[in-house]
């Protein structure tokens, strides 16, 4: 009887040596696979870095805030074509009284 119970129990011990030579490959795939997942350590530093570019960019929105009240404070297209108009109705009033009191 002790006979009998050895044997099937070499044959089931057949069997799981079989499975697991097919799951050996499959574990050592999965193995890698894990190291290659990012650990908490990387998140870390991922989310550091994200605070750093928000910093920056918070620093180039005010400067382009400063920037875009420069331009606001630049006069437009009419706005020069006003000045130019009244500089030169200042200089031709300018050369007019310049040639009436030098004429002989």
């Amino acid at each position: 009887m002790l006979e009998a119970r050895v044997e099937r129990l070499e044959q089931r011990l057949e069997r799981v040596e079989a499975i697991l030579v097919r799951l050996e490959p499959k574990i050592t795939d999965i193995a890698i696979e894990l190291k290659q997942v990012p650990k908490f350590s990387d998140f870390a530093r991922l989310q550091a870095d994200v605070g750093e570019i928000r910093g920056r960019l918070d620093g180039v929105d005010k400067r382009l805030g400063g920037v875009e009240g420069r331009f606001s404070q630049v006069p437009t297209i009419w706005g020069m074509l006003g000045i130019l108009a009244t500089l030169m109705l200042g200089m031709a009033g300018l050369i007019f009284t310049a040639g009436k009191l030098l004429k002989p």
